[in-house]
């Protein structure tokens, strides 16, 4: 199972745009700053003197093809920091676009990355997507530019790329969430859907050994190995897949497109390696098992996938026995019609508590606390 990510506190934070400016003086912040508080310091691997300081806005945040967790990559120059003079502390690890002031300097331990010692945010955090605030307050009206926003260099569903070519998903800043589409070439040996495949650069960038049909999957940031999952074809309003067992599964706000498996988490028919989970906008489907050794009843888990078979990650306030702290928690899928629970004072919920339940799985249910 994935160690818990080290993020930051949303206390104070901004946004994307605008090239690195020298900054004029120490009295002259913006009127909009706000103080990051109630988090633990992590030490700076150098001081704030000899160094370059300006100000940036990009995202700050998760970046997969690093080693370094998180990173502040710049909207403009693309460039990558790992930052220091921060407050950090536990987060849910969704990327955040702000702006901020500080001193850069050269890489000091070795790693490659640069390193930034942030001294002051200056506006934000903002939504990735919207560049709504995401703490009450916020200034958010640096959010715009080339960091913001769905960009769809193709179309997935016409394939309208070049001759050995294909349009896929990809994520523009090597983030976790695929956000816009782009044209890639198609391997000379490429891999059929169900079959190993590799990526390059980073999990999310789009780029992998799979034929004109199917994308690398949920690849492994430190292998960058997984499977070929086969694109939907047809079109928004009537996708269709090659095997008519399997569905068509949109999610990352219409930019992903993929035929997975169905399954009931009840009575799953997902293969011995699989686990059968959530699928927006209401179903499930048969994935990876992700567990390794740990995901038993109970046990901490960041990822859907992270749980064993009957069991889903959830939030770790639904049961007594979970560890508060974490990010999430193994509970068990429960049925309505034969509710029973293993945690104290947990009851069996219907999953479908916002939307009417699909046609046969109306009898699924969540164990956890009571709201």
């Amino acid at each position: 199972m994935r160690p818990n990510r080290v993020l930051l506190a949303a206390t104070g934070l901004l946004a994307c745009g605008s090239e690195p400016v020298a900054a004029n003086s120490t009295d002259g912040g913006s009127s909009s700053s706000t103080a990051v508080t109630d988090a633990a310091t992590v030490p700076e691997p150098t001081s704030t003197s000899g160094g370059e300081p300006g100000e940036w806005r990009g995202i700050l945040g998760p970046q997969l093809f690093s080693a370094i967790d998180p990173t502040f990559r710049d909207c403009t120059s693309n460039r990558t920091w790992e930052p220091h003079g921060l407050a950090l502390a536990s987060y849910d690890g969704n990327p955040l676009y702000v702006e901020i002031a500080g001193v850069e300097h050269k890489d000091s331990d070795g790693n490659g990355i640069d390193e930034l010692v942030i001294s002051e945010f200056l506006a934000g955090p903002c939504d990735p997507r919207t560049c709504a605030p995401i703490v009450p307050g916020a200034d958010c009206s640096g959010c715009y530019g080339p960091c913001h926003g769905t960009v769809m260099g193709c179309d997935e569903w016409a394939q309208d790329c070049g001759p050995g070519e294909k349009c896929v998903p990809y994520s523009r800043y090597g983030l976790s969430a695929y956000d816009s589409t782009r044209c890639v070439p198609v391997a000379a040996d490429p891999t059929a859907p169900g079959e190993d495949c590799m990526v390059q650069d980073h999990p999310t960038s789009g780029l992998d050994d799979c034929d004109a049909k199917s994308i690398c999957w949920r690849a492994d940031p430190l292998t960058l190995m997984s499977e070929c999952v086969e694109m939907c074809t047809g079109s928004a309003e009537t996708p269709t897949c090659s095997e008519p067992a399997i569905g068509c599964i949109t999610a990352s706000d219409g930019v992903l497109h993929l035929c997975f498996p169905s399954c009931d988490p009840l009575a799953p028919n997902c293969d011995p390696d699989e686990v059968c989970i959530p699928s927006y906008p209401d179903q499930f489907r048969c994935a990876r098992d992700e567990s390794g050794v740990s995901g038993q009843a109970f046990e901490d888990c960041e990822l859907d996938t992270a749980c064993d078979p009957g069991l889903l990650c959830s939030s770790s306030a639904f049961a007594v026995e979970c560890n508060p702290g974490a990010t999430g928690c193994c509970l068990p899928f429960c049925d309505l019609d034969a509710p029973a629970c293993p945690g104290v004072g947990q009851v069996c919920m219907s999953w479908y508590q916002q939307i009417m339940a699909p046609a046969g799985l109306e009898d699924v249910g969540i164990c956890r606390i009571p709201p």
